[in-house]
């Protein structure tokens, strides 16, 4: 196949194809903890109010009690961009055995390397525990409310019996309170554990008795939470529990695109892959870190 003012698209439509038959194809776990949504700005602010707290007590023919509501945390989303490319030589695109495999090959390769940015994105929110909105980091010893008082989602704790109920019980009712101080209702769900630990994790979590107990225990902790093994977290030893499509939050801005055009002076025809979005975190108080 010679160049040609045709060739791009052609091009262009053989890479969409082959990376859509093997994107579509490969399993994902950032999905099924985070949240997911698309978005049509540079940037996402999210600003949200405290809330009014829990209606009180009206006796009849007196008035209504009003509070004025007061801004919570501004939450702020930055796109980045990524992309990478390819050149396809004249002699190349003259031989149409080698450019169908060499089409498919990278299309395919492309397909995997935007999965697994996309998990490396998301994975980063546990991993570097960046700064968040309140000036504290993701896990933190000291998250502070807007009434006074600090909260910690950061345990030192070994995945046994013990630290396992430590930080489901820190999650659902130590650090269940709002911004005003108020008692809300948290769930657990979900432990995420790096795949070192997934055999401790499930014999903690799928067990009939209590593992490594003499006396034949009961475990409490069967079926208590769903089991995610995440080989895209860096720590062997940190695991969480949360509440899955809570509190973190994935962007999708743009793509993946891809686009093709002729280089006429190099007789090269050229490609490129293109994403942008980011992940960040939305309220902390959904997840519980613990590590020895």
């Amino acid at each position: 196949m010679l160049f040609r003012a045709d060739f791009p698209y052609t091009l262009r439509r053989d890479l969409y194809e082959h990376f859509f038959d093997k994107y579509t194809q490969l399993p994902s776990i950032f999905d099924q903890i985070f949240e997911v949504q698309d978005s049509e700005a540079a940037q996402e602010v999210i600003t949200s109010a405290t809330g009014m707290g829990i209606p009180v007590p009206k006796k009849e023919g007196e008035p209504i009690k009003f509070h004025a509501p007061f801004e919570d945390w501004e939450v702020v989303f930055t796109h980045s961009s990524y992309a990478d490319g390819l050149e396809v030589s004249h002699e190349l695109a003259a031989d149409s055995y080698k450019l169908k495999n060499f089409v498919q090959r990278h299309a395919q390769s492309w397909a995997k390397g935007v999965s697994y940015l996309k998990e490396k994105i998301a994975a980063s929110i546990f991993n570097d525990n960046p700064e968040i909105y309140d000036g504290t980091n993701f896990f933190s010893d000291a998250h502070p409310n807007k009434v006074g008082g600090t909260f910690d989602n950061n345990l030192n704790l070994t995945l046994d019996a013990t630290g396992l109920e430590t930080a489901i019980y820190t999650l659902e009712n130590t650090n269940a309170y709002d911004e005003r101080g108020e008692k809300i209702l948290l769930k657990a769900d979900t432990l995420l554990v790096h795949p070192a630990l997934k055999f401790t994790a499930a014999k903690l979590l799928n067990s009939t008795l209590s593992p490594g107990d003499a006396d034949n225990d009961i475990n409490v902790l069967k079926g208590i939470l769903n089991l995610v093994s995440w080989p895209f977290l860096s720590s062997s030893t940190a695991w969480y529990v949360g509440c899955v499509k809570e509190g973190i939050r994935f962007y999708n801005r743009e793509g993946p695109l891809i686009n093709t055009w002729l280089d006429n002076d190099n007789m090269t025809a050229k490609a490129s892959i293109y994403w942008r979005g980011c992940a960040g975190v939305l309220d902390w108080r959904y997840w519980v870190r613990g590590h020895a």
